[in-house]
């Protein structure tokens, strides 16, 4: 799956970055920073803010904590690589750990000079669960709706 974070409003120009998602191996490959563009490239998942109209996905500052979480989760996990032309998109040094929530969830102080393409990384890896789960969700509807028809369903 192609993916299109377009972002602005944080620190330097607005920027673009393309990344790829392979199902399959559950990679997500950050390939390159290129200049803000606001049209669609091919038919790559098309992230931004309130100012994209024609985008497929959401993210605003309410998506931080997440995004930052499911970065480190697929960092740690070794399931997202940022390639050299995307080198300076890595967050990590804008992400500093600042204690816990209420809730036990970690909690990040997020330096004001992040970039837009570090922030169209944590868009990105956001992204890619919030599709996992809606996928993860219709199949098990399929199951049920075979179940429910009579169908063959292995357990």
């Amino acid at each position: 799956m192609k993916i299109q974070a377009s972002i602005s409003g944080y620190g330097m120009a607005p920027a673009t970055v393309y990344s790829f998602y392979e199902a399959e191996s559950d990679i997500l490959l950050v390939s390159k920073e290129a200049a803000y563009r606001t049209d669609r490239f091919s038919d790559a998942i098309l992230i931004g803010g309130v100012s994209l109209t024609e985008r497929d996905c959401l993210f605003t500052d309410v998506d931080f904590m997440d995004a930052i979480e499911e970065f480190f989760i697929r960092s740690n996990g070794k399931t997202l690589m940022i390639d050299d032309k995307a080198a300076r998109c890595d967050p990590r040094q804008k992400l500093e750990p600042d204690g816990m929530s209420d809730f036990g969830k970690r909690l990040y102080r997020v330096s004001p000079d992040i970039t837009c393409g570090q922030v169209a990384v944590l868009a990105t890896a956001l992204y890619v669960k919030k599709a996992l789960g809606i996928d993860s969700a219709m199949e098990m509807q399929d199951w049920f709706l075979d179940a429910g028809q009579g169908g063959f369903v292995t357990i």
